[in-house]
């Protein structure tokens, strides 16, 4: 059951924004829709979220604020409009754009090879920006990937995408050089190295944009699609190989193949970086 609105809300917020009740929530955090009081046209979401649930850089800053604010110029990297706290909770105030990839799948997926080109060449631009600031995600996933459309349209197809941006950098971290052991991501986007324990870098992003991109295409998850059990997922991704259905392989182009299976080389040292896709001839297509 959603919950209702904070009852000591920032007067910062208050005064701005007419703050919608939740649309989603976990352990860590709840997000409200909001509209501007002056601006009607503009929409915002607000992610409250426990302080004690929030992880604190030297300076004292929250990481996730001081990683969002740092990412901030770049057109494929959600806006940050301003943060607020209070004793126990912060407040991340950011842009809302129409839909993410996940609702559009749901709605329209699964997508042609021109429309997952477009996703992944703005998220592998935002994913350069992020690495070259010596940030990871790790939880690159339909969800966490935010989209603005120019239209809808009548005969059911998929409206033109004019952007798309990565958002929700609650589980994102600064990488220093040395491999990172900590376990996080979500279950069937977690690649075989964090599965493992065996210690992970930018590489993580990579494949998780892999299975994305599977999955945007495909419909379904190269490993781990026909259960929830996260062991028997955990248990594909390190095994199994990816494998697109029958109905799919002659249909998709082999520079799609070619990259997916790039993205999700289950040794780390082998699979693209965000260069390599950034080069690669499926995005070069048009």
């Amino acid at each position: 059951m959603a919950s209702p609105l904070p009852k000591d809300l920032p007067q910062a917020i208050r005064l701005f924004i007419d703050v919608s009740k939740p649309i989603s929530q976990t352990r860590y955090s709840t997000v409200f829709k909001g509209q501007g009081k002056v601006k009607r046209d503009k929409k915002y979401l607000i992610k409250m979220v426990e302080k004690h649930n929030m992880d604190q850089i030297r300076s004292g800053e929250f990481k996730e604020i001081q990683i969002i604010r740092q990412l901030q110029g770049h057109a494929n990297i959600v806006q940050l409009i301003y943060s607020v706290e209070q004793p126990k909770q912060a407040y991340i105030i950011k842009e809302c754009l129409d839909t993410d990839v996940s609702k559009l799948m749901s709605q329209y997926g699964p997508f042609s090879e021109k429309v997952a080109r477009q996703i992944v060449r703005d998220v592998t631009s935002g994913l350069m920006h992020l690495h070259r600031e010596k940030i990871i995600h790790r939880n690159i996933k339909p969800e966490n990937l935010v989209v603005q459309l120019k239209k809808s349209t009548s005969d059911g197809t998929c409206p033109e995408i004019l952007a798309v941006k990565i958002s929700d950098f609650g589980l994102a971290t600064y990488y220093s050089g040395k491999k990172i052991y900590e376990c996080c991501g979500t279950g069937n986007f977690v690649p075989p190295e964090t599965v493992k324990h065996s210690g992970y870098d930018f590489g993580m992003d990579v494949w998780c944009l892999g299975v994305t991109l599977f999955y945007m295409v495909c419909n379904e998850y190269p490993f781990g699609n026909n259960t929830t059990n996260s062991d028997e997922i955990f248990m594909s991704t390190l095994h199994s190989s990816p494998c697109l259905p029958s109905s799919k392989r002659s249909q998709l182009s082999n520079e799609l193949q070619l990259c997916i299976d790039g993205m999700l080389n289950k040794i780390p040292a082998f699979r693209l970086t965000v260069a390599d896709i950034a080069r690669h001839p499926f995005l070069r297509e048009t």
